[in-house]
């Protein structure tokens, strides 16, 4: 229990590798890995030791605990495998999780960047827009989910990038920008894209200030192919 608890400690702290180390003592202690509350130990060492910086070794570690207890750390191990670049997988995974947790919205999410990291840019968008249709399964039972900024403006980029349902596209657009209180270059690159699709003639200034923002790279790559 010691050993348990400086892990903790030492994880707050902001030390991944000593919370490792104590959690590998622990598990030695007690001739294997625990669940302690709501704590995997097997889960955690893995979790730390890809904060530690070691992704394959973490995978490993996660693999070796899912041996004896099949299952466990499901969506670390997504995680894991979408770092690691094994898209497949982690999307099978996640396919998964989604099945099981209906209401869990990381989960689309994830399998979103997934697919997009994939190049399945359709697939992509029909996993955000399920997530925009997760409410209240109970009415009465449980608070408002407000929309996520994360969800809708990726969603409206895609739309909008696709050319695919450009009403809808410039519906999101809208709700993304009344979701951000501090604009960053994704909502500006959203703005563009929107005052394009309008045929807005604020649109070529708003391109140009983007331009003007964007440093050489995959952002300035995907200005010049989405908004020539």
């Amino acid at each position: 229990l010691v050993q348990f608890e400086r892990a903790r400690a030492a994880h707050a702290l902001g030390d991944a590798k000593a919370a490792a180390r104590a959690v590998r003592s622990f598990s030695e202690l007690v001739n294997g890995h625990r669940t302690i509350g709501n704590v995997h130990t097997g889960v955690f060492l893995a979790q730390l030791t890809a904060e530690a910086g070691d992704v394959p070794a973490a995978l490993r570690v996660l693999r070796a605990a899912r041996a004896l207890e099949p299952g466990v750390g499901d969506p670390l191990l997504a995680q894991l495998l979408e770092m690691t670049g094994d898209l497949q997988a982690a999307e099978k995974v996640l396919t998964k999780l989604i099945e099981r947790y209906p209401g869990q919205r990381s989960f689309y999410g994830q399998l979103a960047r997934v697919r997009l990291t994939a190049g399945h840019r359709l697939p992509a968008m029909r996993a955000l827009e399920a997530s925009l249709k997760i409410g209240c399964s109970t009415p009465g039972k449980c608070g408002y989910r407000a929309p996520d900024v994360g969800v809708v403006r990726p969603l409206a980029t895609l739309y909008l990038e696709e050319g695919v349902d450009s009403d809808r596209g410039l519906e999101l657009a809208d709700q993304a920008r009344g979701l951000v209180e501090k604009p960053g270059w994704d909502d500006l690159y959203l703005a563009a894209l929107a005052a394009r699709r309008r045929g807005d003639p604020a649109a070529a200034d708003i391109i140009s200030r983007l331009r003007a923002n964007t440093p050489e790279g995959p952002l300035a790559e995907r200005v010049a192919t989405y908004l020539a």
